[in-house]
């Protein structure tokens, strides 16, 4: 496996910058949030460039903030898939494989499940045939457990996935599943051709993502079981105003510490 970080945790800063101290700690690997692109005004290229430059992989994290593909308000769903899609172009544009994609939700609590899974398909179909156009992936990303999400249980990933998709894979959010069941648990009943992507954070139960080591997860049982099934990147996640420098030390000494990352 190899490991990278979200930019989110430096998103005060231009993505180029925050790229710069992703690599400094020695991850191989950054996930560029839409969000973040957009806040930074810099030019695909550059960021292609500057990546290249710094031996980095990149992936995308489609934008999220105030969406749902599956609405059944039709102009928030349109303009849901339209920002996915531009979502796909910048990952083709900067040379990034993968794109993280959110599921969408029920538009309310007392919503029509089975019609919202329907309106996934549809979203997933689109997306397929996008994906192809750009030549990236699409890791669908397992939500946690909450009223309104749809995409949570491994019932629902064995669902999508009875779908012969070409292009759409899973984005296994690790620190989500304990939500739903035992990680350990929820990653045996994963099949190794379902996952292109993961996300990593500890957790406790009132807080989703934190560093590694200062949560309740056995981090180090749960990435050595991940890795008899993945070998690909594995991507940190977790946010604090003014800490992102911090947390991304602390994260790449935890991994150094207990032998995922070499020390140089």
């Amino acid at each position: 496996m190899r490991f990278g970080a979200s930019s989110y945790f430096l998103k005060d800063r231009c993505v180029t910058e925050a790229l710069d101290f992703i690599a400094r700690l020695g991850y191989d690997s950054a996930e560029i949030w839409m969000e973040h692109y957009w806040s930074g005004g810099q030019r695909p290229a550059t960021i292609a460039r500057h990546a290249r430059t710094l031996g980095l992989d990149l992936t995308i994290h489609a934008a999220s903030y105030d969406l749902n593909i599956t609405s059944t308000n039709i102009s928030i769903r349109r303009e849901s898939r339209r920002q996915i899609r531009s979502s796909l172009q910048l990952a083709a544009a900067v040379g990034a494989r993968i794109v993280v994609v959110h599921p969408g939700a029920l538009s309310s609590s007392k919503g029509d499940r089975s019609a919202t899974w329907q309106s996934l398909e549809e979203t997933m179909a689109l997306l397929d045939e996008w994906a192809k156009e750009d030549g990236v992936e699409v890791g669908l990303e397992n939500m946690e457990k909450r009223a309104k999400e749809i995409f949570v249980a491994p019932d629902d990933v064995t669902r999508l996935f009875s779908h012969p998709w070409k292009h759409i894979r899973l984005t296994l959010d690790l620190a989500h599943t304990v939500t739903v069941m035992d990680p350990l648990s929820f990653l045996n009943q994963m099949r190794a051709e379902w996952i292109c992507h993961v996300h990593f954070s500890d957790n406790t139960p009132s807080t989703t993502h934190l560093p590694l080591g200062e949560g309740q997860l056995p981090v180090v049982e749960i990435l050595k079981a991940l890795s008899r099934i993945y070998g690909g990147i594995v991507s940190l996640e977790g946010y604090n105003p003014g800490e992102g420098e911090k947390l991304l030390t602390h994260n790449m000494a935890y991994l150094r510490h207990h032998g995922f990352v070499a020390t140089p």
